[in-house]
């Protein structure tokens, strides 16, 4: 990866070819204190502090029961720029998509107690909620199949690079950026 860092006490950004007349903020963590800026490329720093603010940091439920890999998830997504809630007790999941909103859901097939897929299903059949991107994600051979069905609009096989798993939640996301 090849790109321009850019970090103040208050905000950490990197920017990358394609936004901006030529640059995408692909990744970026923003304090809810002072915007400081310090940009090399030409643009005022007006320019970039009020594309920064007008750019919308997607929000992603992830129900994942086992700690462990759901706060290294966690950390990942949020380096990469998204909101991210871990939730690891899978029967909260319809009433926190019910109390917050969400960009998309990323939801584990196997989880203590309950099938993800029957989750994905109770959102599915929930109308205020039935809309929402799911990506499932599960270990099991021949999980992809049962997910889908479900309703999951993308699945991912772990183990997974993270490289993929970034892939993957991009194009869970796209049809929501139409």
């Amino acid at each position: 990866m090849t790109g321009n860092c850019i970090s103040s006490d208050h905000i950490f950004i990197l920017i990358f070819e394609g936004f901006f007349d030529g640059m995408t903020i692909q990744k970026y963590r923003l304090k809810k204190e002072k915007q400081k800026i310090f940009y090399k490329t030409g643009k005022s720093k007006q320019t970039l502090s009020n594309s920064i603010k007008n750019f919308k940091m997607n929000k992603i439920l992830l129900v994942e029961d086992d700690y462990t890999l759901g706060s290294i998830l966690k950390d990942q997504l949020e380096m990469n720029g998204y909101k991210v809630s871990h939730l690891r007790f899978p029967k909260e999941t319809i009433e926190n998509l019910l109390e917050d909103e969400f960009d998309l859901v990323i939801l584990d097939k196997l989880l203590k107690g309950v099938d993800g897929t029957q989750i994905c299903k109770e959102i599915r059949n929930t109308d205020s909620i039935s809309e929402i991107p799911i990506l499932m994600m599960s270990g099991m051979d021949d999980a992809q199949g049962a997910c889908v069905a479900a309703g999951a609009n993308n699945f991912i096989a772990k183990p997974f690079e993270v490289d993929s798993f970034l892939k993957s939640i991009e194009a869970s996301l796209e049809p929501k950026k139409i």
